[in-house]
């Protein structure tokens, strides 16, 4: 099975529960991943089939593996049906929540209160300079990332937060050894867009039969 770039994923917020010296440290109790951006929300339905560990801040549909902090909360105790058995670190990714909002306990919103102790039982998935990780970051940093080499202009950010969904599911070798801006980004979505395009204008008829 081909390395994957969400096998990657998994693989740093697993480590992120590792990372503790054993002897010295408790293991934390919940890896904690903040994303005020919500950057990273529209791939985690698919990173949760192969993260069974990975719940998620929302509404209740606890069959999806979602629910409110006080859910979650429980999710870390084992006290509901469906939290990890012992030994697996559940791992809570929190869309629209920074991890200020966290450490600022006393002025933090009330919903979030059952999770502000987690910070301190647990890890949180940061970069090293103690930022959220963002797609962009976690694609090009040499320490925790992937260290790709990714363009940096607009047009490739707006192309990235497009593809994402389709790029967690790239081969690393794929990756690797390339240039990554707009044009490959926009590709994964509309992969020859410019023959399909020459095909409309040619046979137009034809192309509205096409199956593809």
């Amino acid at each position: 099975m081909s390395e994957t770039l969400s096998l990657r994923l998994v693989a740093a917020l697993r480590t992120t529960a590792q990372s503790y010296a054993a002897g010295d440290q408790v293991a934390p109790c919940v890896v904690l991943w903040t994303d005020p951006e919500r950057l990273w929300l529209g791939v985690v339905p698919a990173l949760q089939a192969l993260l069974p560990e990975l719940f998620v801040l929302g509404a209740y549909v606890p069959e999806q593996r979602t629910g409110p902090a006080l859910w979650l909360r429980c999710i870390e105790a084992r006290l509901v049906s469906g939290a990890p058995e012992a030994g697996i670190t559940p791992v809570l990714y929190l869309p629209g929540i920074g991890r200020e909002q966290l450490r600022a306990a006393e002025d933090g919103p009330p919903e979030l209160a059952a999770l502000v102790e987690l910070q301190y039982r647990g890890a949180m998935w940061l970069h090293v300079n103690g930022k959220e990780w963002t797609p962009y970051a976690f694609l090009v940093s040499k320490y925790g990332g992937l260290e790709l080499d990714v363009a940096k202009d607009q047009a490739t950010l707006d192309a990235l937060a497009g593809a994402l969904p389709a790029l967690l599911g790239e081969p690393m070798a794929q990756l690797q050894g390339r240039r990554l801006d707009a044009e490959f980004f926009n590709g994964l979505l509309a992969p020859d867009a410019t023959g399909l395009l020459l095909r409309w204008l040619a046979e137009p008829e034809a192309f509205k039969k096409s199956p593809d």
